[in-house]
């Protein structure tokens, strides 16, 4: 499929290609990737896939050697692994926050340290 016929990141969002049926490189060619002026990796459409993203998968259709998706699970597969604004952010685990302990002990005693001289 050419460029000219892709359809827009915001029809994606909107719903509005949900019924088409595109192989990971087109899909690719559509998000935003990391950099700017960069589209997303079409490996990291296939790493969704098979290895999956915070507990969840992009579901694909294997027609022949390629992975096919539909608008409508990409939409869903987006929406389900973003950030939600209601839902609060995980707590660090404990070790994390050991860490965290340590780091700040560090700190206080080089600052002190820094203090004395």
């Amino acid at each position: 499929m050419t460029t000219a016929t892709l359809p827009t990141a915001r029809a994606l969002l909107d719903g509005a290609a949900d019924d088409l049926l595109l192989p990971l490189a087109d899909w690719a060619a559509v998000l935003p990737g990391r950099r700017r002026n960069s589209n997303m990796s079409k490996k990291a459409l296939l790493r969704w896939h098979i290895a999956g993203v915070r507990g969840h998968r992009l579901p694909t259709r294997r027609i022949g050697h390629r992975h096919l998706v539909l608008g409508r699970d990409l939409r869903k597969f987006l929406a389900a692994i973003a950030p939600d604004a209601a839902r609060p952010a995980p707590r660090p685990s404990a070790r994390a926050a050991v860490r965290v302990q340590q780091r700040r002990a560090a700190l206080a005693r080089r600052a002190a340290a820094e203090a004395l001289r």
